[in-house]
């Protein structure tokens, strides 16, 4: 079977099964030490899948650092260190290099992540590679399971940015760098540590991070599409046609975070967060759904997914 009829998900569960052990599902890995977790995550970027024509190399480091980052605010972590791999043409101009370094070091120095250098070797086009190293207090670590029937559903900032981005640019040649503008909700991942019961990034839309947290806590997620906080790009590109579940639902690259929240502790968590979340839902015994205009609808298909 070839990945694009297999998909991403797929071939990632194939190599799994083949080792014979059950697959992770948290957004980074971790392990005990001493009274904490280590956390380490990786993340790749190709510049033909992942940097629109137009954006500046700076802009894509910025934008690398920043999805790196978003792991470890899932996790309720704090990053510590950063390495970087390249592999790119032998035609690429040096500068292309200089600047995509220069916008990745730019966001880890705002978040006091040490940049530990990294690897350069030739290939095919521009691929980076990262590995991001952090830590999280053992009490505050955010996994994906721990969800329960009477949680509520939170999510950080705006949603559809990228998605409306990318709209705009393909049907009107609207400016592509909105979507690769992330701010990592590293400040709200840890002041949310203390209450959630269960969350993930946004990196791959609503969809799929209620089907990933429905299959791992064995739960239903019922989202209020009228409740989800659409970022003013969304709102324009709806307007101009496009898919409401599309922009909203399952694009992604929001990067935002998804939490559920014991309802005993949603006051604290409130005022932990500052006014800088959204109740869109509610964890459930039964079958997931999206309620829209009074009206409940199944989920639409699982977010974005390489290779299919």
């Amino acid at each position: 079977m070839l990945l694009r009829d297999a998909g991403e998900r797929e071939a990632i569960e194939a190599v799994w099964r083949r080792l014979g052990r059950e697959s992770l599902s948290d957004d980074a890995h971790y392990w005990h030490m001493g009274d904490r977790y280590a956390l380490l995550t990786t993340d790749v970027i190709y510049g033909r899948t992942h940097i629109p024509g137009g954006v500046d190399y700076a802009t894509a480091g910025r934008f690398f650092a920043a999805i790196n980052l978003s792991d470890i605010a899932a996790m309720g972590g704090i990053p510590r260190t950063f390495l970087l791999a390249l592999s790119v043409s032998p035609e690429t101009p040096v500068e292309h290099v200089e600047e995509f370094e220069a916008g990745l070091v730019e966001v880890l120095d705002a978040h006091g992540v040490e940049f530990g250098g990294g690897d350069l070797k030739e290939g095919c086009g521009f691929t980076a590679a990262g590995a991001l190293y952090g830590e999280v207090e053992a009490e505050r670590i955010i996994l994906r399971r721990g969800a329960e029937p009477g949680d509520l559903v939170y999510v950080t900032g705006k949603i559809g940015r990228a998605a409306a981005s990318y709209h705009l640019w393909k049907s009107r040649g609207e400016d592509p760098h909105p979507m690769l503008k992330v701010e990592p909700r590293l400040r709200e991942g840890r002041a949310a540590s203390r209450y959630v019961s269960a969350g993930m990034d946004l990196s791959d839309g609503i969809a799929e991070a209620v089907a990933c947290l429905s299959q791992v806590n064995r739960v239903g997620i019922v989202i209020d599409y009228d409740s989800i906080p659409l970022h003013p790009l969304a709102v324009e590109a709806i307007e101009d046609g496009a898919d409401p579940f599309f922009i909203a639902l399952t694009f992604g690259g929001d990067y935002e975070l998804f939490l559920t929240v014991p309802s005993e502790k949603e006051g604290d968590f409130l005022r932990a967060m500052g006014g800088a979340v959204t109740k869109i839902g509610e964890v459930v015994r039964g079958d997931s759904a999206v309620l829209k205009g009074g009206e409940r609808f199944a989920f639409p298909e699982r977010g974005y997914q390489h290779f299919s």
